[in-house]
């Protein structure tokens, strides 16, 4: 299903700053730590052989993995790796084994399935990657990709980067033989440039076909054909529960898309959800077929109309452009600084200052900043300075 990518929209500067601050440390304060050093090897001109040394570089992840003790550190050398696979071994139990480019390295992985547990990846690029029901304890932290898929899998944290460009098909986390991915974490994810070739194609940033714990903060949706996140249902498994969407920036549909985020009617139900603190350039679809049980909806900003108010969901502390959904809801232009570029920072005289609620607010905003600032949090993902 993978198709040629292309990026038809350039990414605004202010974006690519934002992905190059989220992709460093601060150490400010603090005492570096010293980094582990790689025990093993691996090289595009390697062989595979029983101790991948510096020396003697191995070339398959696969035959590394299986050879490898808990808490490994396995050091890319740079270059284009061919098709990658992670294969579950009976000892797997304990810290992660880690693939990590080496110091300076352009490290591209043409693709990568993983089956196997307790594995991480930084620091490189992989055009695309799934993991498989057999999979847990999985981190992706700073690649940049072209897609991936999960696909039942359990405790998957991505932790910065990006993800696209993409045509006429979207990164998905879904269901495997009715099992639901359980316990994702996208965290700080920089998604573009996800476009379709004609109208008949459903392309999202991010679709959602069923989940049991997924957290979703700190991103931000760029360029999104249809919609930057649509959370549907497909696989008969247990309906989505346990979901938090905070602190993010959500572009408009670019191409007809009428939302920024939809949970749509094909799911029984969802249970559990928090959608909070976000700023949006469209708006929040919660299809009303679905039964919402626990769904809260909290001091976002973004355009809404009127019809578009739940009667199943609480809302308080909003700031919408066209309704008032709950009796703490306000109505007004949010007065972001540049929604062109996806700066959605707030203006001065913003109805959004200080119009967060009180008493539920993430510690920190988009960019890590400390919330609240003012005598009370601002709504929206941002805390005005």
């Amino acid at each position: 299903h993978m198709r040629t990518q292309t990026s038809t929209r350039r990414v605004p500067r202010l974006l690519l700053c934002a992905l190059a601050g989220a992709s460093t440390f601060s150490q400010v304060g603090t005492a570096a730590v010293p980094a582990p050093k790689p025990t093993m090897f691996i090289s595009v001109t390697g062989l595979d052989n029983p101790t991948c040394t510096r020396a003697t570089p191995c070339l398959r992840f696969a035959h590394v993995h299986a050879i490898a003790k808990p808490g490994t550190i396995v050091q890319v050398g740079a270059g284009s790796y061919s098709d990658q696979t992670i294969e579950p071994k009976p000892e797997e139990a304990g810290k992660r084994i880690v693939f990590q480019r080496a110091p300076g390295a352009r490290v591209e992985i043409a693709g990568l399935t993983v089956r196997g547990s307790h594995v991480e990846f930084r620091n490189m690029a992989i055009k695309s990657w799934s993991s498989k029901p057999t999979a847990s304890d999985l981190r992706f932290e700073n690649i940049k990709n072209g897609g991936f898929w999960i696909e039942g899998s359990m405790n998957v944290a991505i932790i910065r980067g990006s993800v696209g460009p993409g045509v006429d098909y979207h990164p998905i986390i879904g269901p495997a033989d009715r099992q639901p991915p359980r316990n994702i974490v996208i965290d700080r994810v920089f998604f573009h440039d996800w476009t379709r070739s004609n109208s008949d194609v459903h392309t999202e940033c991010l679709q959602v076909g069923a989940a049991d714990g997924l957290v979703i903060r700190r991103s931000r949706f760029w360029n999104c054909a249809v919609m930057s996140l649509f959370l549907s249902y497909w696989g008969g498994g247990p309906h989505p529960r346990n979901i938090t969407i905070e602190n993010n920036y959500f572009d408009g549909g670019r191409d007809g898309g009428f939302y920024s985020v939809r949970f749509a009617d094909h799911a029984p139900a969802f249970e559990n959800v928090l959608v909070r603190n976000n700023s949006a350039l469209a708006p929040f679809s919660i299809d009303t077929k679905p039964a919402l049980q626990n769904f809260r909806v909290i001091a976002n900003v973004a355009p809404l109309p009127a019809w578009g108010c739940n009667g199943g969901v609480i809302y308080r502390y909003n700031v919408w452009n066209g309704a008032r959904c709950g009796p703490t809801d306000a109505t007004a232009d949010p007065l972001f600084r540049d929604p062109a570029r996806l700066d959605l920072r707030l203006k001065n005289g913003a109805r959004a200052i200080n119009r967060g609620d009180p008493t539920s607010f993430p510690a920190v905003d988009i960019d890590g900043k400390k919330r609240p600032f003012g005598r009370r949090p601002d709504a929206g993902a941002n805390e005005r300075r």
